[in-house]
């Protein structure tokens, strides 16, 4: 794994990598005591998909910062390897996919964590739920970052960006629980009971909008970097 991973950890140091999977952790038990104690499925998932994409979205300017940018002077050590191209190209696909992953893995932990929490079995109808929000919290982290890699250069600026975005980005979250509220007769439920023809639908829109937004982020970040060995007058 080490060997597959070794561009992405050119970016990612030991000690943000630590970080970062702490505060997933973290955001992992607070899936489990929302879902399974506090809210429930339904609307417990949203809160923590949120905060999923802030911590991905913040510490991602410690690792990628400034990628696509072309003034930003911390990505010059990068462009004087002539294997800085390939580091970079393998590193940012590397990430995206790992995000994807990460997403995936605390949604459907959690649910059916919660589902035993809950209820001591297992229902399979809230495995389409978990993909349907770890698909859209993929997409959302892609979003943030495909505007931030290109567009903050401070830290300042990033964190503007990722708050607003994050907001903007939450609207997807809301079709899911609109479809599960309709077809299992209300908020206060404890498991998924029915999954009609609308969820597998934007589960289908969910998974393409993903993998969309990631070819548009790889793009841009490395078009972005690209242009920092152009130089302007």
């Amino acid at each position: 794994m080490g060997k597959l991973l070794k561009e992405y950890r050119v970016f990612a140091s030991r000690k943000m990598r630590i970080i970062e999977n702490l505060c997933l952790l973290g955001a992992f038990g607070l899936s489990i005591l929302i879902c399974g104690v506090l809210m429930g499925p339904a609307l417990g998932m949203i809160f923590v998909s949120m905060t999923i994409v802030l911590v991905i979205s913040f510490i991602d300017f410690y690792m990628f910062g400034g990628i696509a940018v072309k003034g930003q002077i911390m990505m010059d050590f990068v462009r004087s390897s002539y294997k800085g191209m390939d580091v970079v190209r393998k590193a940012i696909i590397e990430d995206a996919y790992i995000n994807m992953a990460r997403a995936l893995i605390i949604s459907l932990g959690s649910i059916i964590i919660s589902d035993f929490i809950l209820t001591k079995n297992f229902h399979p109808n809230n495995l389409v739920y978990a993909l349907i929000i770890g698909f859209t919290v993929t997409s959302s982290v892609y979003f943030n970052q495909i505007i931030t890699r290109k567009f903050a250069k401070t830290m300042m600026a990033h964190m503007g960006c990722i708050y607003i975005l994050t907001i903007v980005a939450s609207l997807l979250l809301v079709p899911p629980v609109v479809i599960i509220v309709l077809e299992n007769g209300g908020i206060d439920i404890d498991y998924i009971g029915s999954v009609g023809i609308a969820g597998y639908i934007y589960l289908v829109i969910a998974i393409l909008l993903a993998f969309v937004l990631n070819r548009i982020l790889v793009k841009t970040c490395i078009n972005g970097f690209k242009s920092g060995y152009r130089d302007t007058l």
